[in-house]
């Protein structure tokens, strides 16, 4: 369920290794594409602040 992503997205700055490869996995199960959509999202973040523009 894509609601546990938020709670899950906590345990992707682990340190303990094994927790964080259990949060991939999990992202991964659940929305395959999570790290082209975080990419997007930087971008997009990314241009907001340089420009000040809405996107």
């Amino acid at each position: 369920d894509k609601r546990a992503l938020e709670h899950i997205g906590f345990f992707l700055n682990s340190d303990d290794e094994e927790i964080k490869t259990l949060a991939r996995e999990a992202f991964d199960t659940i929305e395959p594409n999570w790290r082209e959509m975080l990419k997007q999202v930087k971008k997009e973040k990314w241009m907001q602040e340089i420009f000040k523009v809405e996107i």
